[in-house]
C-alpha cells in the first residue's frame, strides 16, 4: 500500500504528517498480516484452543468463588481501559505447567500487563 498524497504534495488533513501516515498504513499491515495468518492456520489454531478450553474446564473447581474470579476479570478490563495499557488475567500456577498444573480459582489468578503475561508463557518458578 503505498502512500495516500493528494494534489501539491498534500497529505489528507486527518494526518499531521507524513510520518503519521506511515504509522497508519504500518498498523494496518500489521493487523492486515494478522488476519491472514489466522485465516491460513485456523485449523492448527482449532485443537490447540479446544485443549486449551478443556484443560480450563478440568481445572474449574466447585468450590472456587466464581464473582471473585469475575471481579479480577473486570479489573483486569477497568486497568486497561484506564490505562490504554492492555492488561490480562495469568494463572499464577500456569493451567498447563511442566512442573505443576494449576487450578482456575482466584487464588490462583493475578492481573498483569499483556507483556508481562506473554513473556511468562506457561512458566512456574517456585520461591
Amino acid at each position: 500500500m503505498g502512500s495516500v498524497i493528494l494534489a501539491a504534495g498534500r497529505f489528507p488533513n486527518h494526518f499531521k504528517s507524513p510520518s503519521q501516515l506511515r504509522a497508519v498504513e504500518k498498523e494496518w499491515k500489521r493487523k492486515r498480516r494478522a488476519v491472514a495468518y489466522q485465516e491460513r492456520y485456523k485449523e492448527k489454531a482449532k485443537p490447540r484452543n479446544a485443549k486449551r478450553r478443556a484443560a480450563k474446564l478440568n481445572r474449574c473447581v466447585a468450590w472456587a468463588d466464581k464473582d471473585a474470579i469475575a471481579a479480577i476479570y473486570r479489573k483486569a478490563a477497568s486497568l486497561t481501559s484506564r490505562t490504554g495499557i492492555p492488561h490480562e488475567v495469568d494463572h499464577i500456577i500456569p493451567l498447563q505447567g511442566k512442573l505443576v498444573s494449576g487450578l482456575h480459582v482466584e487464588t490462583n489468578l493475578r492481573v498483569v500487563t499483556q507483556r508481562e503475561n506473554r513473556a511468562k508463557w506457561n512458566l512456574f518458578e517456585p520461591e
